[in-house]
């Protein structure tokens, strides 16, 4: 979760390429993350990188201890999960024990403001914008089998930057972003259009993902989508080796990559 900033414009002496360059300019203030791997802040993470560790392990036994009495089955238990999801103080954030994807993000976003030294009260009332992707609903599900009045609103994807902006009291856009696997990536990509058409001068951006129920992860095994260990493989030495190749037939891509 990222707190993102626009920059001051550039004074009329710079030139034409300072003046392009600064006018798409944007900060990034204040950042935090909670990552499988127990990496539950930046410098974890990027130590954890370093040491080319993998964050991949057993799924938390009470994730779907509701469903292994009633569907026994062969369903991967590997992959990359928080640790502790169910730990909150729900009280202080005023939100249900039961709404888990929203508590992550409000916590997140809570500290993305400590992080970037600004006190949450001083947001209140202002145009703020919350932007938050989120791919699964397989906490609504599990909670489906248990109706309450809170369910609608509390399990959809939209409450989540809606809860963010509730409880800061924020009057800036507020929208949920599914794009797949790069919805965080879009809902930044969101916060940064926002702030260059000057929609706002701060924004909130980020993403929550909590696999709870097994129902999606099953129907992802059956289809030949996942590893049966549970380990990533995207940035396999072949692809690396394919993108480099690629891009040494297009040298003008090179001037553009970081």
């Amino acid at each position: 979760m990222s707190a993102l900033d626009t920059q001051a414009t550039p004074s009329e002496e710079d030139d034409y390429t300072n003046v392009t360059s600064a006018l798409y300019d944007i900060a990034v203030i204040g950042y935090v993350c909670r990552v499988p791997g127990a990496n539950n802040t930046p410098s974890l993470l990027w130590d954890f990188l370093l040491r080319k560790s993998d964050g991949s392990g057993d799924m938390p036994k009470m994730r779907w201890k509701p469903y292994n009495t009633r569907q026994p089955g062969n369903t991967t238990f590997k992959g990359y999960f928080v640790d502790r999801l169910e730990d909150f103080d729900a009280a202080f954030f005023g939100i249900s024990p039961g709404e888990a994807e929203q508590r992550i993000a409000v916590e997140v976003a809570w500290e993305a403001l400590e992080h970037a030294e600004i006190p949450s009260q001083s947001l209140s009332g202002s145009e703020t914008a919350v932007f938050t992707s989120v791919n699964s609903d397989d906490y609504s599900r599990l909670l489906l089998e248990n109706i309450e009045s809170w369910m609608g609103v509390g399990t959809a994807f939209c409450g989540i930057p809606n809860r963010i902006s509730y409880f800061l009291d924020l009057m800036g856009p507020s929208s949920a972003v599914d794009a797949a696997c790069a919805s965080t990536l879009v809902a930044i990509h969101h916060g940064r259009q926002a702030l260059l058409a000057k929609e706002t001068c701060l924004v909130i951006a980020g993403g929550v993902n909590a696999l709870i129920g097994l129902g999606l992860t099953r129907i992802l095994e059956k289809a030949g989508a996942i590893a049966t260990d549970g380990r990533c493989s995207l940035m396999t030495r072949q692809l690396v080796m394919d993108v480099v190749r690629v891009l040494n037939s297009h040298p003008q891509a090179t001037s553009r990559c970081h």
